[in-house]
């Protein structure tokens, strides 16, 4: 009974950790999904003044393009590329219209997201590490359950009446306690 009830409180603490690290994860995805969002504004506005300048200076639109498909890595490098490739005309895009600081807010947008997607992963990591302490601990708890079945079956194999007591009274659920009672009331064999 005592590794069963030393179990139990496992799988109660990795519950509580799993419930504290929920708002963490919401947090760090939210902020994920902003970030993404603001690399993602940033690129469309080279896009944007690419094809403007492509009038004056022949295939900077199609450098200057979207990447297929927009995962992390695809944006974080096209942002990078963006920056290098836009060194030698970022006046004619100033121009038209990215801003003096145009380049500056696209590495500062393209860290931020990366940063928060290490967040977010980390986060998601944690998550798993409590969920799968969990499953350990039930795994171990429904262990211990199944031999205190079997000791208990041994220990009265020749007393038919407590056998059949003792298999009604472990599948049902506790009775209900009044807030005033602190001592758990477990059925007796």
């Amino acid at each position: 009974m005592k590794l069963i009830n030393a179990e139990y409180d496992k799988i109660l603490q990795f519950d509580a950790q799993q419930t504290s690290g929920r708002d963490d994860r919401r947090q760090a995805q939210k902020i994920y999904e902003n970030r993404r969002d603001e690399l993602v504004d940033a690129l469309e506005l080279f896009v944007l003044a690419a094809d403007i300048v492509d009038d004056d200076i022949e295939g900077t639109a199609a450098k200057f393009k979207m990447p297929r498909p927009r995962n992390d890595r695809s944006l974080i490098a096209k942002a990078t590329s963006f920056n290098a490739d836009s060194a030698g005309i970022e006046a004619e895009l100033v121009e038209a219209g990215i801003g003096a600081d145009g380049r500056a807010r696209l590495l500062t947008a393209r860290d931020g997201f990366q940063q928060a997607a290490a967040d977010h992963d980390a986060a998601e990591v944690s998550s798993g590490e409590e969920s799968g302490g969990m499953s350990d601990s039930f795994r171990k708890l429904m262990d211990l359950m199944r031999r205190r079945a079997k000791s208990v079956q041994m220990k009265y194999r020749r007393n038919p009446a407590k056998t059949a007591a003792w298999t009604v009274a472990s599948h049902l659920d506790r009775a209900p306690q009044s807030k005033g009672d602190a001592t758990p009331k477990t059925p007796t064999v």
